[in-house]
């Protein structure tokens, strides 16, 4: 009987992971396997942002729990919506400084142009204000007491689905205008997949 919880554990790891691991094939396939490291570094660089953002506001070091995303912080502090919004945003920030930086760097070194871009993908890919995301937690803490609890999901739900429409159809458009929608198709990839 422990065996076959086990073997159930693992295989719901598996489906966990399995968009995820998709994903990073896409990437690696479409646009090559050097765009996963640079994925994968500017996902670090995002997480620090908000290590950062607890460390400055005098906040107890949270919990690192892996999840299908990434890595998700649970605090062991109950946050005010203030400390929330600046911890939320402390992660696209960080992502849009190390975009900041590839811009300036880039000419120098050709690299970090392409690093910088993946900074950009993922900060904005995080302010989407899906479930689970920093943009849906940014768009909770401006919302908090001005809705009815009703309210904020239903509110949350329908932008939810306008990002996500609104992500796809940019992505249709850059194909049909450019010929090339790599970045733009992989944020909607990644929201279609991740997205509740």
């Amino acid at each position: 009987m422990k065996r076959d919880g086990r073997a159930a554990q693992r295989i719901g790891h598996i489906l966990i992971w399995l968009p995820t691991l998709l994903w990073a094939a896409a990437i690696s396939y479409f646009d090559g396997f050097g765009s996963l490291i640079y994925l994968a570094l500017a996902a670090a660089f995002h997480e620090c942002g908000h290590l950062l953002a607890y460390s400055s506001l005098g906040l107890a070091p949270p919990r690192l729990i892996p999840v299908a995303r990434g890595i998700r912080l649970r605090s062991p502090d109950l946050l005010s919506y203030r400390d929330e919004a600046v911890i939320a945003a402390a992660g696209p920030a960080a992502n849009l400084i190390g975009w900041g930086a590839g811009l300036v760097l880039g000419r120098a070194y050709p690299w970090l142009s392409s690093w910088g871009e993946m900074h950009l993908m993922l900060a904005l890919s995080n302010l989407i204000p899906l479930s689970g995301m920093d943009g849906e937690r940014l768009f909770a803490c401006l919302i908090a007491g001005r809705l009815s609890d009703r309210a904020a999901y239903l509110t949350r739900r329908v932008l939810s689905f306008l990002c996500l429409f609104v992500s796809l159809f940019g992505s249709l458009c850059i194909l049909w205008l450019t010929g090339s929608a790599a970045y733009p198709a992989f944020l909607s990839i990644g929201a279609l997949l991740f997205g509740s």
